[in-house]
Order: C-alpha cells, then structure tokens, then sequence
C-alpha cells in the first residue's frame, strides 16, 4: 500500500529529474536510462516484461547507444581501448594487421568508435554478441565497414563447440558484458584459448554495484546469472584486485588494471582490465590440443611448423633445438656459398642471390608452408641495437627478403597467414 511519503517522492520525480539533468547535463543517458527502466519497473518485476526488451527497445535502444557511445560514463573507456589497439598496431610491420574480436558488442558503440581509427583493408574485426539479434542495428551503424564479420558468440560456451579456431585472434576487446556470466573463471579461459600466444585481453567493467546501475542493468536476468558464488556470493561485480587475480588464475601470464573514479558512496565506478597471453605456449589445455590435432587432420599441433634464419653464433641452433625437443618441426636455413637442399629441413642458401630466394621460397610452400619465421641473420653483422620485430608470413619478401621482389602469386596467402608472427632481429 503507498504512503503519504511515497506519493510525495513519487510525485517530486519530475523535478528531480530535471535538478539532476542540469546539474550533471553530460551524464543525460544514464538518467533517461533510469526513468526508461523505472517507468516498466511493475511489469518486469511481475515478469510481464523482460528488462532487455525494455532496454534494446524503442527508445531504450537509442538511450543505450549514446551512453555506450557518447556517455561521459564510458566514452574515455571506449578511447583508451581504441588507444591501446592503435599502439599495437604502430608496432607491427607494414602490411601486417591485427585480428579482433569484440565480445558483447551489443549496440556498436567500441567498434564504431575504434574503426575508423585503424588503417582500411588491413586488419580483421570480428563483431560478436549472444545472439545475432543485436546485428542489425550495429550493421546500419558500422555500414561503412563491409569487411566486420558479424557471428554469435556466447561466453560462457567452448569456442570450438562455436566454431571457433583456438588460437586465432590478437585482441579480444569488449565492454560491460564479461561479469554477465554464471562462472568467470570459466568465462576467461574460453577468451584466454582465443587468442594466439602473446595476445592480449582488453576490457572495461563496473567495479562496484550502484543504485542507478542496478536500476538499469541489475534488472536483466543475465546480471544475477553467476553460479560462482565462492569468488561472487553477493553480486557480478568485481573489484580491479579481484579481476587480477581470476586472470592469473584462468592462465593469463600478466595482468594490468586501470582505476576507475570513486563513486558518492565509494567504490569504483568503470575500470579498465588487461591480460595478456603468454608468448611461449606451453601445456595446452586439453580442448585446445583436440581441436587443433583435428584441424591438421595429422595430429599435429598449430604452430609446430617453423622455419629458421639461423645464425652463425648459435642462438638459432639452441632455439631449434628446444623447439624440436618439444615436438615441432623446424626447417633451418643458413648462409652458404651455394644453394643446397638435403630435401628435408636443411637448406643453404647464397644471401646475395635472388635465384637461391626463389628456389628456397618454391621448395618450402610445396612442402608444407611454415606456420611461424625466425630471422636471425642479422645477428651476424655489425648493426644499430637489436629490437624485436613482427611480420605477417604474407609479407616476407618485404621484411626480410626486400630485394628479390617476389610475385604474391608465389607465396599463397592462404597457407602462409594461419599465425602470422615472425619475429625479426636487427
């Protein structure tokens, strides 16, 4: 039965609304947000209605667009992000691009922010939400780019049950949407068995429950899905500490989180989160060996195919070494005065003749092209300090052959970019 003082408040919302409006003009759609969800509020808590229909529909659907892409709550998130992915980027080689993924897209607002800030035609992108019931309207937003691959994608399942390569991706990115699960450590693995050895995990989240998150979010059936109840006995979220530790322990090699701004009633509010994989691969997990033993069709892991530039000074002989220890199969090339071949893995090659390039480049993609390159020759020469270097395997004429000018149609794309890091010193 309402009170007096309930009808007064009731009756004072207007005023409130339009108090706050003023006073905090920039944080407009959290607030509509509020007033969108309340004004359903008996019908989802009779279960007449679902808050995600309240949300993704008709107004809400717009609302939620500008808080996940002009709101002052989340766009210095979407920035560094986008900031985080650019630096990456820098660093690579001409011609080679990143792979993407972004979880939980919903309405588009990371990926049209962070597209138009990266090169065109080079890098791959793909958008994912739960269901692809929230492509269509991210397909109108980000029309201009054609090359997004738009698929369904649900945290909480195996990726190879999804159809998924293991392995695959240099960034996962997302916002909001990784605390939305039954069990985070599980969650996490599944992201940490996407992504290739040294990729990285990008995320932002809410840190600390707040009345009006709650109001808004806290109403869908998604947020109080969490089956965790050990790490999360009360709520989803998590605070920075906390994410750090379940990345460590779901695999991540290193872990980083960025603070968020300190609520009214303490806590914080959005939180940047980073892992990264490790770069060496170690023990695979189990799933990860069987869906890649059933890729090859030969039981033979992804990337244990390997060619090395071995240098004089041996380091290329102690690498092949470990890497043959562990199973992979590594072809060795080095420096000779003539081009030889044992027609298996040893090739000797002239370093001033473009004819020795070719023969080698001809005689290795009718092989079995290598799926990783180590170029060490340049540690044999009197050069500026070392730094470490990638290439896409598609681009080495340009990174370590630049002066034979090989065709493209001699190196076929498709059977030289599965994992394409080449790691170049000089």
């Amino acid at each position: 039965m309402p009170t007096a003082e309930f009808d007064r408040v009731a009756a004072s919302a207007d005023d409130t609304l339009r108090e706050y409006v003023e006073q905090h003009p920039g944080h407009l759609p959290e607030a509509l947000l509020c007033v969108a969800n309340c004004a359903e509020l008996t019908s989802i808590l009779r279960g007449e209605k679902e808050a995600v229909q309240v949300l993704f529909g008709g107004s809400g659907a717009d609302l939620l667009d500008q808080f996940y892409g002009d709101g002052l709550f989340t766009c210095h998130w979407l920035a560094a992000i986008a900031a985080t992915v650019q630096e990456a980027a820098k660093a690579l080689p001409e011609g080679r691009g990143l792979r993407i993924l972004e979880i939980g897209a919903g309405t588009g607002g990371l990926a049209s922010y962070l597209l138009p800030q990266l090169e065109r035609g080079l890098h791959s992108y793909t958008f994912t939400d739960v269901s692809a019931s929230f492509f269509s309207g991210a397909m109108q937003k980000l029309a201009g780019f054609p090359e997004v691959e738009y698929r369904a994608y649900d945290l909480e399942r195996s990726p190879a049950e999804q159809d998924y390569q293991l392995g695959s991706y240099d960034f996962v990115i997302g916002t909001n949407c990784v605390h939305a699960v039954g069990d985070v450590r599980e969650a996490l693995g599944h992201l940490r068995d996407l992504l290739a050895p040294g990729g990285s995990l990008v995320f932002m989240d809410t840190a600390s429950p707040q009345l009006w998150t709650e109001t808004v979010f806290g109403l869908t059936s998604g947020w109080w899905s969490l089956t965790d109840r050990e790490l999360r006995p009360v709520q989803p979220l998590m605070e920075r500490e906390q994410w750090e530790k379940v990345l460590k322990e779901a695999g991540f090699d290193e872990t980083a989180s960025l603070p968020g701004l300190t609520g009214p009633r303490g806590g914080e509010g959005q939180i940047g989160v980073l892992a990264r994989k490790a770069w060496t691969t170690g023990a695979a997990p189990a799933d990860v060996e069987e869906a890649t033993a059933e890729e090859s069709g030969e039981g033979v892991e992804l990337e244990t195919s390997w060619l090395v530039f071995a240098d004089a000074g041996g380091l290329g002989d102690q690498l092949v070494s470990r890497l043959r220890e562990a199973g992979a199969r590594c072809r060795v090339v080095t420096r000779g005065s003539a081009y030889a071949s044992d027609g298996q893995d040893q090739f000797t090659v002239r370093a001033e003749a473009p004819e020795d390039w070719t023969q080698l480049v001809t005689e290795v993609v009718a092989d079995a092209a290598p799926e990783r390159f180590v170029y060490l020759w340049t540690l044999d020469e009197p050069a500026a300090p070392a730094k470490l270097m990638t290439c896409s395997a598609a681009q080495m004429p340009c990174c370590i052959w630049p002066k034979l000018k090989i065709p493209s149609a001699r190196l076929p794309r498709s059977e030289w970019t599965n994992h394409p890091w080449c790691p170049v010193s000089g």
